[in-house]
């Protein structure tokens, strides 16, 4: 399914009223294909009770490359040159991981959803996430109250035993997950996609303080009024399962803190250990093993269906020089810095700048990180004029 074939003039289908996204490099596609199946199951009826489900866009932070046939996916395939301009694509696509890369482009998803199309609203979700039943009461919460929601990774104060740790972890990585954004097409959305893209383009960095956009968001609630979305049953991950203990309904569906689950967050998940929640944290699972197993256990069976192994083993476009040698992190940390001094301009190509990168990497003598973020800002600053605050 392909919607995207019966575009007009570059504009995006008329479509639906509501709609749901994600952003991946092409090594994730499994992931995004289970993500898509699952909520066209569970959402059908979304826009008007009809039998369709909503449109799933999925855009791509990469380049297909013969890799796979766009038009033959269960989503809307959105890709890089449809969304991003050009000399932004290679201004980011160096400056950023692929990690980075991807939670930075979510700001252009948003705009291509807010501009290229007439969805009422749509929800952004993690590739790593499985829906699990309706999304009725999100789109209706998104619905009643200001365009934008979001969700905190914890709804109340942990047990003492577990305060400090995971609570010092929501202060260094965030109040609220960055892997479910709901937008409704309002002037606030407006004003938040403009804002996103401003700081998206230059900080969305996985190091010195920031977790990519993470903890950009946590200001939409004060600059933007979003809205807090409490459901217990809304982004369930490794990081809330002491409050949201999950166990199986009668009718075999699944329940986390006593609410219907509508969606699990695979965060960290290593498909090859299943017994494992995530690599990021020792999680017993004792008090709800089967519902666990089963649920993991039709998730890699998921992955395995949609091409998990042969897709891992794809390569990403953007992490070579053209001369075929790899582009490090700190390679990538040094763009701005050289913007800054003048040794390279921004009309320059970096991606042919590999001996350039490589002598001044020896030179400079930088660690693993490729330069602070502070020495980043300050070479922006340094270039833009302190035009900005």
């Amino acid at each position: 399914m392909n919607p995207l074939a019966d575009r007009v003039d570059g504009a995006a289908p008329a479509g639906r009223d509501v709609a749901g996204c994600t952003v991946i490099t092409k090594r994730y596609l499994p992931y995004a294909r289970v993500l898509a199946r699952s909520f066209a199951e569970h959402n059908r009826g979304a826009n008007g009770g009809g039998a369709d489900a909503p449109t799933f866009y999925c855009f791509l932070a990469d380049r297909v490359e013969g890799c796979f046939d766009p038009s033959a996916e269960p989503f809307c395939v959105v890709q890089l040159d449809e969304f991003v301009e050009a000399p932004l694509i290679r201004e980011m696509s160096f400056r950023y991981t692929a990690f980075e890369l991807c939670n930075a482009l979510k700001a252009w998803a948003h705009q291509y959803l807010l501009r290229r199309t007439n969805h009422a609203a749509w929800a952004y979700f993690d590739a790593d996430i499985l829906i699990t039943d309706s999304l009725d009461g999100v789109w209706a919460a998104l619905n009643g109250r200001n365009g934008l929601m979001l969700t905190p990774h914890m709804l109340a104060a942990p047990p003492a035993a577990l305060g400090g740790t995971l609570e010092l972890n929501v202060v260094r990585f965030g109040i609220h997950n960055g892997g479910f954004v709901c937008v409704r097409r309002s002037d606030e959305a407006e004003a938040f996609v403009a804002w996103f893209i401003d700081r998206m383009r230059r900080f969305c960095f996985q190091r010195d303080g920031l977790t990519c956009d993470q903890k950009w968001i946590d200001l939409l609630p004060v600059y933007f009024g979003a809205q807090v979305y409490r459901h217990p049953g809304a982004n369930v991950a490794y990081w809330n399962l002491h409050e949201r203990r999950l166990a199986a309904s009668a009718d075999g569906s699944v329940t986390a803190g006593g609410a219907p689950m509508m969606f699990f967050h695979f965060s960290g998940f290593t498909p090859e250990r299943p017994g494992d929640v995530s690599r990021y944290a020792e999680i017993d699972t004792a008090a709800f093993a089967p519902v666990w197993q089963a649920l993991a256990r039709g998730y890699v069976d998921a992955l395995q269906r949609e091409g998990l192994p042969a897709c891992m083993g794809w390569g990403y476009s953007f992490g070579r020089f053209s001369d075929g040698r790899a582009i490090s992190t700190p390679m990538r940390g040094l763009y701005d810095i050289e913007l800054a001094a003048g040794r390279i301009s921004a009309e320059d190509n970096p991606f042919e700048q590999g001996a350039f990168f490589r002598r001044r990497l020896t030179s400079t003598r930088l660690s693993g990180i490729g330069g602070s973020l502070s020495r980043v800002k300050d070479a922006f600053l340094r270039r833009v004029g302190h035009r900005r605050s």
